[in-house]
């Protein structure tokens, strides 16, 4: 008869491949055998393959499944492929060739280390997940500029998980506040304190504090006219990262000058000029421009206060950093004139600097006083000999030029001679300096007309090119000597 040939059940794992007959050739599925026929049939079961297959997941930052390499135990595959392996334990790794991932552990067919155990005919997958760990850290501050001691300045430290992975214990650092009494850090508007335990993908730890600008920020010597702050963040997942920001002192700088600052009476004009300059790293925006002459002055509004308004460019090269302008103010009276001008500018924050500068004028008081002077009191005939003395002495502040005596009785006498701390000197003088004294002297001798008018008056006078006539006069009267005798 005809028999149907099959295999029903077996040990897990093997196939059925092939069922060959001694009374027939090739592979049968059924078996004919004649009456009193012996028929031997041979049932071929092979084992089935063993296949496990790693897949590869990479969320976030610039990796692909390229930088990282699958293992099983020891050999190398490739992702996505199927691998037959014997039955049994085997391991499923990885090598990570890209930087700053973490691994979220295998899932699938195999534990979360990646172990798994196969049995033939099974076809295992396994999959492994790795996740960026990024956190970053940005440090800013309101208002960024400063200009005396106790502006408030608020910073603000923003650290960010910028990665996929869950962030642990991370801490923000900066040495300059995180120990201020207004240090406060949050997270999603609630606050924490630091470390943060853990930190989600996209989540930010957001810190806070106030700092008040002291004497050394403004006026010390390391550093001075600015403030330098650095913060740090960190992480079991990732490394120190740190950004730091600087606070700039707004500084202007005013120079005021004059020429000449001293002049003789009668005085003149002076002329002031004034310099304002941005030492900031920031434009800056002059607000006021004063200064005590102002008033005095009829070309200021005209060449200095239409400089109120003005934008000097942050100091840096190629940068117009100052404006400047000239002025004019008269001065007739001697005396000494100090004066203060006085500037204020403002940065795109509002912040304001200051500064100031004085110059001073003199006027120097120019006099010149005279004294003549006469050998005798009185003259009685002609042909006495009166010797004239006049001294002019420059008694005011400042040197004389062109000093001229003149005296219409004995300054063209052969006898008339003048002499500065006895030195010859010839009129006019071309300079005196204050506190000197030109000397003259003469002889007179008295004459009939001198008699008949019973007197001998004589003036001398003295000017510069600063001072007027001045003038100083002697009057010699005559004392008459009558001679009467008497004889008994």
């Amino acid at each position: 008869g005809t028999y149907a040939l099959s295999v029903s059940a077996g040990p897990a794992g093997y196939t059925n491949t092939s069922i060959t007959c001694d009374n027939a050739s090739g592979e049968v599925s059924q078996a004919v055998v004649g009456v009193g026929e012996t028929v031997t049939c041979e049932f071929v079961n092979d084992d089935q393959e063993a296949t496990i297959t790693l897949y590869k997941v990479v969320e976030g930052g610039p990796a692909t499944q390229a930088d990282f390499d699958p293992y099983i135990g020891r050999t190398l595959v490739t992702w996505g492929d199927a691998v037959s392996v014997d039955p049994g334990p085997h391991t499923a790794s990885e090598i990570m060739n890209a930087a700053g991932y973490v691994g979220a552990g295998w899932t699938g067919d195999c534990a979360t280390n990646g172990t798994f155990s196969i049995e033939l005919g099974e076809a295992l997958e396994c999959t492994v997940t790795n996740m960026y760990a990024d956190l970053i850290i940005e440090k800013s501050a309101t208002p960024d500029t400063y200009s005396a001691v106790g502006d408030p300045i608020v910073y603000t430290v923003t650290a960010t998980n910028n990665g996929a992975a869950t962030l642990t214990n991370v801490d923000v650092t900066d040495d300059l506040i995180d120990g201020l009494p207004s240090w406060t850090c949050t997270v999603g508007g609630q606050d924490v304190n630091l470390p943060v335990a853990q930190l989600a993908s996209g989540e930010s730890i957001v810190c806070t504090a106030t700092y008040l600008i002291t004497e050394d920020d403004v006026n010390g010597s390391e550093p001075e006219g600015f403030v330098p702050n650095t913060a740090c963040t960190d992480s079991d997942q990732t490394p120190e990262v740190c950004d730091d920001f600087t606070v700039h002192e707004i500084v202007i700088e005013l120079e005021k000058t004059v020429t000449p600052d001293v002049m003789a009476e009668p005085g003149g004009f002076f002329t002031y000029t004034l310099v304002i300059d941005n030492e900031s790293v920031v434009p800056v925006t002059i607000t006021e421009l004063v200064d005590d002459n102002s008033s005095l002055s009829t070309d200021w509004d005209a060449n200095c206060a239409i400089l109120v308004g003005s934008v000097l460019g942050p100091d840096a090269p190629g940068t117009a950093d100052e404006v400047s302008c000239t002025y004019t103010v008269e001065r007739t009276t001697a005396g000494v004139y100090p004066n203060v001008a006085r500037t204020t500018a403002v940065d795109g924050n509002g912040t304001p600097a200051s500064a100031r500068d004085a110059a001073t004028v003199t006027v120097l008081r120019s006099e010149l006083d005279i004294i003549k002077e006469a050998s005798v009191e009185y003259f009685t005939d002609a042909g006495e000999t009166i010797e004239y003395t006049v001294t002019a002495t420059n008694t005011g502040d400042s040197t004389l030029t062109s000093v001229d005596i003149t005296d219409e009785l004995i300054d063209g006498l052969p006898s008339w001679a003048c002499t500065i701390d006895d030195q010859l000197a010839q009129m006019p003088v071309s300079q005196l300096p204050s506190g000197e004294s030109i000397v003259c002297t003469a002889s007179y001798v008295t004459t009939e007309t001198d008699v008949d008018r019973g007197h001998v008056f004589n003036q001398a006078c003295v000017d510069s090119d600063q001072v007027g006539p001045v003038c100083d006069d002697v009057d010699i009267d005559r004392i008459a000597v009558d001679l009467i005798k008497d004889v008994d």
